[in-house]
């Protein structure tokens, strides 16, 4: 109903309709491709589940995760066709910062260091809302390195333990960071 689909990464959950209330089996690999601008998404035999011109939320049972090329992603998966496949991740603001922060540092570091690392993930994160044109962050180094969960609960631990802190000046969130 909105038009320019492709354009617009975020349909809210209303606008959604279940696809003949079906779940898919997590025991098997599913293969989603763009044909000729429609999604095109099939079993791991060649049996073709679902094709449309329209984008396809996935969203994984509560508490679960989805995988996309080996990696877990918390939230919800969406496919948008259009010239070419996109996938956007929704999830919320703490998975976020626990799955950057575990892209950007390691496991063994201290607990504090972690923690005031994702403060200032957090803050760059919000301050960046909205960098690209139809989504609000990418996965690449200019905004910050995701890869889905974390892997090691160290991660949730630090982002939890900061949740909803940042760093502001003068009431503001502040804007980067150098570090040298």
């Amino acid at each position: 109903p909105e038009g320019k689909l492709a354009q617009k990464a975020y349909l809210p959950p209303e606008a959604w309709r279940l696809l003949e209330g079906r779940e898919l089996s997590p025991e098997t690999t599913w293969e989603v491709t763009l044909v000729q601008g429609e999604i095109v998404f099939r079993a791991a035999g060649g049996e073709e589940v679902f094709h449309s011109g329209e984008p396809l939320l996935l969203r994984a049972a509560e508490g679960g995760e989805l995988k996309l090329n080996g990696r877990s992603y918390p939230g919800t998966l969406q496919f948008w066709p259009g010239g070419e496949l996109s996938i956007f991740n929704r999830l919320g603001l703490e998975d976020y910062v626990a799955g950057v922060l575990s892209c950007e540092a390691y496991a063994s570091w201290p607990l504090e260091a972690l923690k005031a690392n994702a403060v200032a993930i957090r803050t760059y994160t919000l301050y960046s809302l909205g960098k690209h044109d139809i989504y609000d962050l990418c996965d690449q180094v200019h905004c910050q390195v995701y890869r889905g969960l974390h892997l090691a609960p160290v991660f949730e631990e630090a982002a939890a333990a900061t949740e909803g802190e940042v760093l502001t000046w003068n009431g503001k969130l502040i804007e980067e960071f150098i570090f040298e």
